[in-house]
């Protein structure tokens, strides 16, 4: 029981360091998981931006198409500036959907901790629970014990204090036969201690 009751505590013990880490782990997870959401949350904001600047320069582009004639140059101009803009545009909306993976890889990983948490919880209630109860059983024998004992040494001075006659000497073949009968039958208290 001792034995059993080292190895339960070293499990109580290794299961609680599991605990820990992934406790850490489903932290930094955590704050991951918010940085993430920040960074969508700016390049929406960008994108949005973005979207506005295009829109901007689309009707700029409209008005100067109409006056073709008088501003060629700033035309040219304004229309590399919106080949700039939609490939930052792109790229944001690539980094977009990267950003978008990556929180559900981490909304998915965040689920299977919470779920591997639950568990190291009820395992680590059972080893309490065990424990618990291999103490209790431990000193329910110890007391045990304590009264057997006891109690053997009283019946032992009562015994002592009380002597007997001496018995008359058997014959051979008869006390040959008893001593056998002695070693092959065990006392009923023998017995009913052996089965407890």
């Amino acid at each position: 029981l001792e034995q059993q009751i080292s190895q339960l505590q070293a499990k109580y013990a290794e299961l609680l360091a599991n605990y820990t880490t992934l406790k850490l782990q489903h932290q930094l997870i955590l704050q991951q998981k918010t940085s993430l959401e920040t960074r969508v949350e700016t390049l929406e904001q960008q994108q949005e931006q973005m979207q506005a600047q295009l829109d901007q320069l689309s009707q700029q582009l409209e008005n100067l198409t109409q006056q073709l004639q008088q501003a060629q140059q700033e035309l040219a101009d304004k229309t590399q500036r919106l080949s700039t803009l939609k490939s930052n545009l792109e790229s944001l909306n690539t980094d977009l959907a990267v950003c978008q993976t990556q929180l559900t890889a981490l909304q998915q990983r965040h689920s299977q901790l919470q779920e591997e948490h639950q568990q190291l919880q009820k395992q680590a209630e059972t080893l309490k629970i065990l424990l618990v109860v291999t103490t209790i059983a431990l000193a329910a024998i110890a007391a045990y014990l304590a009264a057997k004992y006891i109690a053997g040494r009283h019946h032992s001075r009562r015994t002592t204090n009380m002597p007997l006659p001496p018995p008359p000497p058997p014959p051979p073949s008869v006390s040959s036969k008893n001593q056998q009968t002695k070693e092959v039958q065990e006392p009923p208290q023998d017995r009913k201690e052996s089965k407890q």
